[in-house]
């Protein structure tokens, strides 16, 4: 029985690892604007070709999304619905 007590535990233990951490990025990229330079590390395809890279539009439509403003989100990520 403390077996199988320890493996469901186990178990339940990386999916509630992952969603506390999901909810901690939500909370970071909700409470720090990432269109606002210098609170987030520089994305090398900015850097170096000048354009957003599809991880930079995704993370700005979080921000959008989490603030309600969809219209917003999709405009920086056509992708952001399907989340």
């Amino acid at each position: 029985m403390v077996i199988d007590a320890r493996r469901r535990r186990r178990r339940l233990l990386a999916p509630l690892v992952a969603g506390a951490a999901a909810v901690a990025g939500c909370l970071l990229v909700f409470a720090v604007d990432p269109n606002e330079p210098g609170h987030y590390p520089i994305c090398p395809t900015r850097a170096l070709l000048g354009i957003d890279c599809p991880g930079c539009g995704l993370m700005r439509g979080t921000h959008d999304l989490l603030h309600g403003n969809l219209a917003g989100a999709v405009d920086h990520n056509l992708l952001i619905p399907v989340l």
